[in-house]
């Protein structure tokens, strides 16, 4: 920082009035530099004591005069200037004379808001209560920044001076004394601190910086995932308990509130629905024909960690379990896609066992074209009778967006064809793939090194082979006192009449699924207990070739307690609630903002931080408060998004 030590005058004059022994006239004159008085000039004569203060303008010839009692202390103030200068105490009539020089401030400010913009004169100059700052701006090449804002925030007052960079980079302010200013640049914040708390007199500073923008800020529309980007957990994952094995019904429900007791003051109620299948293969005495089309990534990404070896093993072992009559194909897939098993009985096998032993890996990929290749092949033999299922081996990675590849399966989900995936690797692309599996229902299986490759494949199998049931559904029958209003796990098909239609897609060995139902209480009072909620889950068994239904019924109970009673009361349950409303809301916020609706997109996330807040008001679940950190950082990327758009139109 450059200090300039100039002289400002002020005299003052301690003159005896002649009215009072006890009042005197107090003269100050306000000179500028060269000994001019300066006219105009607002002068403050504050007691020290009171801080009562006697205000005053000076005349043409810079006096401003005062009537103060006697034997009193006051302080000077000049203009913008605080604290200037002191008097003595006086008991008797006298001329006191205080040399200083006083330089104004010649200044145009425009304020909107708590943003000032200043219209600086030329030559640039400081001022007796101003420091002349200049701040010069550099990209990250050394190279001048031109028309660049930049922002200096007072941090007591929180006003924001702002300037542009002219041609060589230079922003220039006339910044008030005693203050402490915070560096911002539009995609850059708390670069640095300019200091002025302690700057008396005229002063010039010159500072240097390099503005390097945060990704964040000057691009937070990347920073808000796609749908298909997103990496979620699903609340299940979190489950803890398993349910009972069903056994010889093969399928059963389990029904839990997270509160059975309302009163007036309820205004929800969490249903947990669980339904599980059994995982005793002696019950099941039927095999399902299939056409199944495999579908496997031999890029160069799975070469590694002999993922390919380990592939090929499990194919093999899983061709063997197949039928002489089920139908399969095998395309392989890197930049190009290769169909190398048209869609054929499997016979002995010894034809299909050739071609996967001969299987190499290489080369980029292509996901798209290999899955069009394997639904192509499924479409010409279509029997609805089978299941007819494409079964994707890969990463997840590819040439191709995934919104459009998401699309395309979507056009064959609506022929009939499933599609199931084995995500490989630790880093694999799980958004993608759980989006294509969610579709149609299909199975999504994780196989993070090459040991995980033969269990994914044989729990594959037992979906594909053993279905349980075929197009399971799930029905929520409400009423007038409990409407039904959100399930968290699986899409509703559909609403009306006062039922909620679920479409499960197959049943499988092993299931072991949950789903929880907001409901919204109307009016709650003692009948309530009248009006219970149904669950019904249906299927059709290939064994029997006979429609099953499974129902159950679940009543509320009333309470006469005045008080507010918790939505959840078991902290399993609360932590699975609260993992599926901020899942729910993500999910939301992705789909809204990339449709173009950032206001949906941000009160998704508004609303399921309060909900949370009410579950868990004090959060301490590691899972919970890594998800809120989650969407608070969503929340600021849609804010930046929205700062943005609202400087653009400036």
């Amino acid at each position: 920082m450059k200090r300039t030590i100039i002289c400002i005058f002020i005299s003052l004059y301690f003159v005896f009035s002649g009215f009072s022994q006890s009042e005197y006239t107090y003269t100050v004159m306000v000179k500028g530099k060269g000994g001019t008085g300066l006219n105009g000039i607002k002068v403050w004569l504050k007691e020290k004591n009171t801080g009562q203060k006697i205000i005053k303008y000076t005349n043409y010839i810079g006096k401003a005069n005062f009537y103060v009692p006697k034997g009193i202390r006051y302080i000077i103030d000049v203009a913008d200037l605080t604290n200037f200068s002191f008097t003595q105490k006086l008991n008797h009539a006298g001329v006191q004379t205080v040399t200083l020089e006083y330089q104004p401030t010649y200044i145009t400010e425009n304020r909107i808001n708590d943003t000032i913009t200043q219209i600086l004169t030329q030559p640039l100059k400081p001022a007796s209560a101003r420091t002349l700052a200049k701040i010069f701006v550099f990209d990250d090449s050394g190279y001048p920044l031109p028309q660049e804002p930049v922002y200096l925030m007072n941090i007591i007052t929180n006003e924001i001076y702002l300037a542009s960079t002219d041609d060589d980079g230079k922003a220039a302010f006339l910044l008030p004394n005693g203050y402490k200013y915070m560096l911002h640049f539009t995609y850059r914040k708390d670069v640095d601190v300019l200091n002025l708390n302690t700057v008396k007199g005229t002063n010039t500073l010159q500072y240097s910086v390099k503005y390097i923008p945060d990704p964040k800020l000057e691009h937070p529309e990347n920073f808000i995932p796609k749908p298909y980007e997103l990496f979620l957990k699903e609340f299940e994952n979190f489950i803890t308990k398993q349910f009972p094995d069903p056994r010889e019904k093969k399928a059963g429900i389990f029904l839990n509130w997270g509160n059975n007791k309302v009163n007036e003051k309820s205004k929800e109620a969490v249903l947990e629905i669980g339904f599980a299948t059994t995982s005793d293969p002696s019950f099941i005495n039927h095999k399902t024909d299939v056409n199944v089309a495999f579908v496997i990534d031999i890029s160069g990404s799975m070469a590694g960690y002999n993922r390919i070896e380990s592939l090929k093993e499990s194919m093999l072992k899983f061709i063997d379990k197949l039928a002489p009559s089920d139908n399969v194909s095998i395309v392989l897939f890197n930049d190009e896609s290769y169909l190398v098993v048209p869609l054929q009985q499997k016979g002995d096998g010894k034809n299909l066992k050739t071609v996967i032993s001969d299987i190499e890996a290489g080369g980029f990929t292509n996901i798209y074209n290999g899955m069009v290749m394997g639904y192509e092949e499924l479409l010409k033999h279509f029997d609805k009778s089978k299941i007819n299922k494409l079964i994707l081996l890969s990463d997840g990675y590819g040439e191709t967006e995934p919104d459009i590849v998401i699309e395309k399966s979507k056009e064959y989900n609506s022929l009939g064809l499933g599609i199931s995936a084995i995500g490989v690797g630790e880093d694999y692309n799980y958004a993608l793939l759980s989006l294509l599996a969610e579709e149609s229902n299909g199975l999504m299986t994780h196989a993070g090194n090459s040991e995980d490759i033969y269990p994914a494949f044989e729990k594959q199998l037992s979906s594909l082979l053993y279905p349980i049931g075929r197009e399971a559904k799930l029905e929520i029958y409400y009423n007038r006192k409990i409407e039904f209003d959100q399930l968290y796990g699986f899409p509703v098909e559909k609403k009306e009449n006062n039922k909620a239609t679920i479409e499960i897609g197959d049943l499988y060995m092993g299931m072991n699924k949950i789903a929880l139902a907001h409901f919204v209480l109307n009016k709650p009072d003692p009948s309530i207990e009248d009006y219970p909620v149904k669950i019904v889950l249906s299927y059709f068994d290939p064994e029997t070739q006979k429609s099953v239904e499974i129902p159950h019924e679940v009543k509320l109970e009333w309470e006469d307690y005045t008080g507010e009673i918790k939505l959840i009361t078991d902290n399993r349950e609360k932590k699975l609630y609260a993992i599926a409303v901020m899942n729910q809301s993500i999910k939301v916020m992705a789909k809204a903002f990339a449709a173009g609706d950032v206001e949906k997109a941000r009160n998704a996330l508004i609303r399921a931080r309060e909900q949370v807040k009410e579950i868990y008001p004090k959060a301490n679940d590691k899972d919970i408060l890594e998800l809120i950190a989650k969407m608070e950082d969503y929340a600021v990327s849609i804010d930046n998004f929205i700062r943005n758009n609202k400087l653009k139109k400036l």
